[in-house]
């Protein structure tokens, strides 16, 4: 007599054993991950990635993430695997560069922002591989019922994007010196108050959309004008596209000036599309201070001699100190009588004797 088989048992690959055992494997997916952070300052995130069912061929053994295999980088904006450079890093041209590397069934991801880059990038798709061999870049055919984890590629595959925000600027005061009567110029500079990822700060600089401004001394508000007088110190002019400052001082100043302050108002950075959101305006100040060391004149006399009678000449010099601009426009006779200077060409000291010193005047 034939017993029932009441409980299948094992698996069938052939043959009529009703056990009704379906085995049905469920490829793997990735997750959602979103980060924030400063201009220029990297960025991480983990992304996580799920196997799930069973291992092909077995009723016990789960799936796992095949960690043999390396994650592939998908560039979101053409949905193409991409092959990061030597560095490890691929980048995308205006917005940064990105690594991944494996932790385990996760994956670590790096985003370093050009410098002037702000805003939501385009981020980068990971895909991961299971045991079973199936990947990351399938789609849910209900999605009502579990929603695709990568809304870019429509896919579960990881989707890992960065939003960089705009950081404040500060202005850097400069310097010059140079002699009396000389022009000078000075540009002070611009930057952020917060550095990079290489830890430097990033420049800042006008531009003929975005100018630099002097602030008016005897107002001390922004002024549109491009050059502005203090009195009794000289003139300073400003090329607004560069922020470059020409100080022309007055003959008679010496010193250290008062200066003048330069205002810019400019984007730190654009966003992906190249646009310049209100919120990317940043206003600084920095002064650019000219000191003017004066001008000295070395004279040195002179002396001759002969017999009675005889006329004499000899030519007093004057020398001026590290001078680049100034020279001598002429020289006077200073008259014995007076102790002035005299446009005579000649004086006359009654009652002089053989030797005569005239004191001669440079202007």
């Amino acid at each position: 007599m034939l017993k029932k088989l009441k409980v299948p048992t094992g698996m069938a690959f052939s043959g009529e054993v009703e056990d009704f055992k379906t085995q049905i494997t469920h490829p793997p997916k990735g997750e959602f991950k979103e980060t924030t952070g400063l201009q220029g300052a990297k960025q991480t995130a983990t992304v996580a990635f799920t196997a799930r069912g069973l291992q092909g061929y077995s009723l016990t053994e789960p799936a796992k993430i095949d960690e043999t295999v390396a994650p592939q980088m998908i560039d979101n904006r053409t949905g193409q695997v991409v092959t990061p450079g030597a560095d490890g890093y691929y980048a995308v041209a205006g917005q940064g560069k990105y690594k991944i590397t494996p932790n385990g069934t996760s994956v670590d991801v790096e985003f370093i922002p050009e410098d002037h880059f702000l805003g939501t990038a385009d981020g980068i798709s990971i895909r991961r591989t299971d045991s079973n061999g199936y990947d990351t870049g399938w789609s849910t055919k209900f999605p009502a019922d579990e929603a695709n984890v990568d809304t870019v590629l429509n896919t579960m595959d990881g989707l890992y994007i960065p939003t960089v925000t705009p950081t404040d600027i500060e202005g850097v005061d400069k310097t010059s010196t140079d002699v009396q009567g000389a022009t000078q110029t000075g540009t002070p500079t611009f930057n952020t108050t917060t550095t990079n990822a290489n830890g430097e700060k990033i420049s800042v600089t006008p531009s003929l959309e975005y100018p630099a401004k002097l602030v008016d001394p005897a107002t001390g508000q922004v002024t549109n004008a491009t050059s502005v007088t203090v009195a009794g110190e000289g003139t300073y002019s400003i090329d607004d596209a560069t922020g470059k400052v020409t100080f022309v001082p007055e003959p008679g100043f010496t010193g250290t000036a008062q200066g003048v302050t330069v205002s810019v108002t400019a984007p730190v950075g654009k966003d992906k599309d190249g646009t310049v959101r209100d919120e990317y305006l940043k206003t600084a100040t920095a002064k650019y201070t000219p000191t003017v060391t004066p001008i000295t004149v070395t004279p040195t006399n002179k002396v001759s001699a002969d017999i009675q009678n005889v006329p004499q000449t000899q030519t007093p010099t004057f020398d001026l100190s590290s001078d680049k601009t100034a020279e001598i426009t002429s020289k006077k006779l200073v008259d014995p009588a007076t102790g002035q200077p005299t446009d005579e060409t000649t004086v006359t000291v009654a009652g002089e004797g053989t030797i005569q010193s005239i004191l001669l005047q440079e202007q």
